[in-house]
C-alpha cells in the first residue's frame, strides 16, 4: 500500500471512530432518558388519576403493564446496540494503534433495568388487585 493509500485508509478509520464514539453516547443517553420518561409518564398519569375511580386506576395500570415489556425490550435492544458500538470502537482503536479507551460497563444502567421491571411488576399485581375489588362489588 502506498503512503497515499495508507493515510486515506487511517482518515476513514478516524472518521468511522467519531462516528461509532457519537453512536455509543447517543444509546448510552437513550439508555438513561427512556425509563426516566417511563417513570415521568406513569407519575403523570397517577396523579391525572387521584382520587378517582377504580375502573380510572385498573385502566391506569393496565397501560404501565402492558407497555412495559415494550420499554424493557427496547432497552436491551439499546443495550445491545451501544455493547456492539463500543466493540467496534475498541476495534478501530487497536487498527488505528492508539491506546484503548472505550470500555462497556453495564453495571451503569443496571439499576434503572431493574426499576422499570418493578414498576411493570407492580402495575401487575395492583391491576390483579383493582379488578378483584371491582369484581367484588357486582
Amino acid at each position: 500500500m502506498s503512503n497515499n493509500e495508507e493515510d486515506d485508509v487511517r482518515q476513514s478509520l478516524r472518521v468511522q471512530l467519531t462516528e461509532l464514539n457519537n453512536r455509543s453516547r447517543w444509546y448510552s443517553s437513550q439508555l438513561w432518558q427512556l425509563p426516566f420518561a417511563y417513570l415521568g409518564v406513569t407519575g403523570l398519569l397517577f396523579g391525572g388519576v387521584a382520587g378517582g375511580e377504580l375502573f380510572e386506576w385498573l385502566i391506569l395500570c393496565l397501560v404501565v403493564f402492558l407497555s412495559g415489556p415494550f420499554v424493557i425490550e427496547h432497552m436491551s435492544n439499546i443495550a445491545d446496540g451501544e455493547r456492539r458500538a463500543v466493540k467496534n470502537l475498541i476495534a478501530v482503536e487497536d487498527k488505528l494503534g492508539i491506546p484503548n479507551t472505550a470500555q462497556y460497563k453495564e453495571c451503569y444502567t443496571t439499576p434503572l433495568h431493574r426499576l422499570v421491571k418493578v414498576v411493570f411488576v407492580l402495575s401487575g399485581f395492583s391491576s390483579l388487585f383493582i379488578a378483584t375489588k371491582i369484581m367484588s362489588f357486582w
